[in-house]
């Protein structure tokens, strides 16, 4: 009985053993089970964010493209340069890419207007209207196009009292220019204020939203003056522009501003040629000056676009006369003195676009590339005949240059 008796209390002993046992292992798996629920639910360190970060794709230094900085009339950076931002590279391998070896080409034309002629072709035939398709093709496979944009893209403003003449776009037509691969224009003219000073602003805005870049006009001096850059095949071009015709000296940006550079007194403008050559492969200037109609070049003109290109300038190119000018070389650097009107009225009896062939070891040869209007249409010459009669013609208006066959301009050599 009393052996009964013990064996009762050793199996409760052993029981009541065996529950605390059990009560103690479930509260340790269902403490485990909360703090794993609650560890997941708790912000990582330093260290598992580190952690994380390494095991993600690496970045490359030219994932990213940068943002360009919108060029903005006040000038607020305080930078002349006008230089596009370029594109970031996409490899470590791009980044010690030498220049292309690819032949770069530019092409600068004459005077620019949308007159009714030429918005009617365009508003029925787009811009097959108002270019042939060979001519088209040229401006646009060029790396740079630059045109004189002989008026404002405004809806606003007054014409300026006393003027003959005084033009006005409205703003949607900028796209005549993006369609012809324009790439830059000057704005140093003498319309460009015809509507005041607002309209000239809305031209500032226009371009911008186009992309199309311009020169010789700003909202302060520092603007007017700026050098304009465009990198292209490796090279560095610049261009710089300035307006010796204004109807009143209240145009000129030295006396209110939004204006127009002058080259009355060319001081300025040879000072930012001076400075500007430090900084470009290739430095182009557009100048408007002359006599309408004269195709004979004024001593200030040649006295000017020797100055500009003893102070660094590669090329000089000339507007506002409506018509040919001749093309001199000095310094062995081209002159185009004037290259005509190039979209203006029905007719245009001879016009030229000058292009630059640069290559990769940084050698420029010039064409002359004959053209005339018709119709309010501008198309390239084709025929051999009518190429040899433009050449002749422009031989006899031009200083000690040549022109071939198609159009090569060389110095002319004097026979032994």
């Amino acid at each position: 009985m009393k052996k009964s008796r013990k064996n009762k209390r050793l199996l409760r002993a052993i029981l009541k053993s065996a529950l605390i046992v059990s009560c103690l292992l479930l509260l340790v798996l269902t403490g485990s089970i909360f703090y794993l629920i609650w560890s997941e639910n708790q912000t990582p360190d330093a260290n598992q964010i580190a952690g994380r970060v390494t095991h993600a794709r690496p970045a490359r230094t030219g994932d990213a493209e940068t943002a360009p900085t919108p060029e903005t009339e006040s000038e607020k950076s305080g930078q002349i340069s006008g230089a596009d931002t370029p594109r970031a590279d996409t490899s470590a391998q791009k980044k010690q890419k030498q220049p292309s070896a690819a032949d770069t080409t530019l092409l600068f034309a004459g005077d620019v207007y949308f007159s009714d002629y030429v918005l009617a072709n365009y508003n029925q035939s787009g811009i097959s209207g108002v270019l042939s398709n060979d001519l088209l093709a040229e401006m646009k496979q060029a790396d740079i196009t630059m045109v004189n944009n002989e008026f404002p893209y405004s809806d606003r403003g007054t014409p300026a009292p006393d003027k003959q003449f005084t033009f006005r776009i409205a703003p949607a037509y900028v796209s005549i220019l993006k369609e012809s691969g324009v790439d830059l224009v000057t704005l140093a003219n003498n319309h460009v204020l015809d509507y005041g000073r607002d309209a000239l602003n809305d031209t500032f805005q226009t371009l911008r939203e186009a992309g199309i870049r311009y020169a010789g006009a700003g909202n302060s001096l520092k603007r007017a003056a700026k050098l304009i850059t465009k990198k292209a095949n490796g090279h560095t071009f610049g261009f710089l522009a300035a307006s010796r015709v204004f109807p009143e000296v209240s145009w000129n940006v030295e006396n209110a501003q939004p204006g127009v550079l002058s080259a009355y007194d060319p001081s300025l403008l040879i000072a930012a040629v001076e400075s500007a050559r430090q900084t470009c492969d290739f430095l182009c200037v557009y100048v408007h000056w002359g006599i309408e109609r004269n195709t004979s070049p004024e001593q200030y003109q040649i006295t000017m676009a020797h100055a500009l290109i003893d102070a660094g300038a590669d090329a000089v190119i000339g507007a506002h006369p409506h018509v040919l000018q001749g093309v001199e070389i000095y310094q062995e650097k081209p002159i185009f003195y004037s290259l005509g009107n190039f979209i203006f009225y029905q007719s245009i009896e001879r016009t030229a676009v000058a292009k630059l062939t640069f290559t990769a070891d940084r050698q420029a040869s010039w064409q002359l590339l004959p053209a005339k209007a018709a119709g309010a249409c501008t198309s390239l010459l084709t025929e051999p005949e009518a190429c040899l009669e433009f050449y002749e013609y422009l031989s006899g208006l031009s200083y000690d240059v040549t022109f071939s066959a198609d159009g090569t301009v060389a110095p002319k050599r004097n026979e032994p």
